[in-house]
């Protein structure tokens, strides 16, 4: 659309996520590359972007000389192109949006097989105005979302892997503590998801008198939760059951002390996550997390000197969580 309007930008997406959400489509916005280029170009671009995203159909709104909109419908195999006038009342814009998403939803419908397409054949004669931007493109296979200009709320559904840095407090000898943690998800309408991951994190020395032990931490867990909203920036609410193995080995022990057989204890705790994810680019999104970990099960590492028991770790049965990561959306 020409002159460029972020609002009525906004006033599409809104109108055109809820005339097509529920029903087995998605919505992805584009822009031409050129905003002069003849019909026939537009026509050419259209399919290509039909080809790109495997979509039905390719929909885009170029603005008359006399107010009104022209609404243009391109099929990649078709050799016609639909189009359709909406008319633009003074002050009426508000209704040739609400217009727009509804001949949108039904010529939808019709390249699904519901129906015939309420719109007419044109060719490359018809006039084209140089005042064309965004073009809305289709493709089959889930609920329509509110995108931004790259992919949007399109990537916050089906299979995702993610790469974060990972931090908690996992005892207060050993201090915080941070990794690099790697997950696999799947999102699944209208907004439940699950995910497995594991969090990798460097072994930790702890010195204490005559003795050093080290270390290891190797958590994995399992996760399900609730995203919300349909934009660019997608809020979700979560839990995780992590089992985390974390052993001790007898570095090295002086005077009375002598080591004793490496040990490995099960630690199990449920952590309450919240968690926002922002699309960057089409498949790559940026995430923050943060939480809590809550102990189930208590135990520590001591040394024994005359019969008395010297604490050396103790878990934490309350751990501060946080994850600051990327996620990629095949």
């Amino acid at each position: 659309m020409s002159p460029s309007s972020e609002q009525l930008d906004r006033s599409l997406r809104d109108a055109l996520s809820a005339q097509l959400s529920g029903g087995p489509v998605t919505l992805v916005f584009e822009h031409f590359a050129e905003t002069d280029a003849p019909l026939g170009r537009r026509m050419s671009e259209a399919r290509a972007y039909a080809e790109s995203h495997h979509a039905r159909g390719v929909f885009w709104i170029e603005a008359q000389p006399d107010g009104d909109w022209l609404l243009y419908l391109t099929e990649p195999d078709g050799e016609r192109t639909l189009v359709r006038r909406v008319e633009v009342e003074a002050n009426g814009t508000d209704a040739a949006v609400e217009a727009v998403a509804v001949i949108t939803r039904q010529s939808a419908e019709a390249l699904l097989g519901a129906g015939g397409i309420g719109m007419r054949a044109t060719s490359e004669r018809v006039p084209a105005s140089s005042a064309m931007q965004p073009a809305p493109t289709h493709e089959p296979g889930a609920k329509a979302t509110s995108p931004p200009a790259a992919r949007g709320h399109l990537m916050f559904r089906g299979l995702s892997f993610s790469a974060a840095y990972a931090g908690d407090l996992p005892a207060s000898a050993i201090g915080w503590d941070s990794g690099l943690s790697v997950s696999v998800a799947y999102h699944v309408a209208p907004g439940l998801y699950g995910a497995a991951g594991y969090t990798f994190f460097r072994d930790s020395q702890l010195e204490a008198s005559s003795i050093v032990l080290g270390i290891t931490r190797n958590p994995i867990y399992v996760e399900g939760g609730y995203s919300f909203g349909h934009g660019p920036v997608v809020p979700s609410v979560g839990g995780r059951v992590i089992v985390e193995l974390l052993g001790r080995h007898a570095v090295s022990t002086s005077g009375s002390f002598s080591g004793t057989p490496d040990s490995t204890r099960a630690s199990v705790f449920l952590s309450p996550r919240a968690r926002i994810d922002c699309a960057i680019s089409p498949g790559l999104a940026v995430y923050g997390s943060v939480g809590a970990d809550f102990g189930l099960n208590r135990f520590s590492f001591v040394s024994r000197a005359n019969g008395m028991d010297r604490m050396l770790l103790e878990p934490n049965t309350v751990r501060p969580a946080v994850e600051l990561g990327l996620s990629f959306w095949p």
